[in-house]
């Protein structure tokens, strides 16, 4: 068994068409169904194909192959090749810096924030107190400046990162923003429910 990879195409925002070009050029276009911004398929720096799906290529004892293949979510953030941080990661991280200087916070935290969150996007020996310092700081912030936050940079940030921030979810879930006069009721638990005195008569 052999492993490879495909070539994936994204667009400069960070959507992914496909994750294997040659295999599914029905996907394949010069500009995002999404967004409409230009499609690349390539490292801009230097020019080595974009890593997309992982490819398995079996050979078998009478000499027949076969390839199996394993889907990405979401493109990689770096250049394998060169290092350079590919368009997308460095748009979100112009988003998320953009966004940190609109939230309530004082000039330190906004100041400790903006330096953090670069330490997220790579598995480093800073990462996990990078995400431990932004959970805590996020949580100054407000709920509603952590969503924004989470939809800009969660596909760009490390594993590592999301689990410490986020719990490793990919989205966050609505119901921890609902009012609570929209959530559903609890139910009393059956001792505490109230009876009716006459329930307990003896039939004569």
């Amino acid at each position: 068994m052999s492993d490879a990879r495909a070539q994936a195409l994204v667009c400069l925002n960070g959507h992914l068409l496909t994750g294997d070009v040659r295999s599914n050029p029905g996907n394949v276009s010069k500009r995002c169904t999404r967004c409409g911004a230009e499609t690349i398929s390539s490292c801009p720096a230097c020019q080595s194909s974009i890593p997309g799906d992982y490819l398995e290529r079996w050979q078998f004892w009478d000499h027949a192959e076969m390839t199996t293949s394993k889907s990405i979510t979401h493109p990689p953030g770096f250049c394998p090749e060169c290092g350079t941080a590919y368009p997308w990661t460095t748009a979100a991280l112009k988003a998320a810096e953009d966004l940190i200087q609109e939230m309530g916070l004082d000039m330190e935290d906004k100041s400790a924030l903006k330096e953090s969150i670069p330490e997220l996007v790579q598995d480093t020996p800073k990462t996990g107190v990078a995400a431990l310092r932004v959970k805590r700081l996020l949580a100054k912030a407000g709920a509603e400046a952590g969503s924004l936050l989470h939809d800009i940079i969660v596909d760009t940030i490390s594993e590592t990162a999301r689990k410490v921030i986020w719990g490793g979810l990919t989205e966050v879930p609505n119901v921890l923003h609902l009012p609570a006069r929209n959530r559903s009721p609890t139910r009393a638990p059956h001792s505490q429910v109230a009876r009716n005195p006459q329930d307990n008569r003896k039939q004569i």
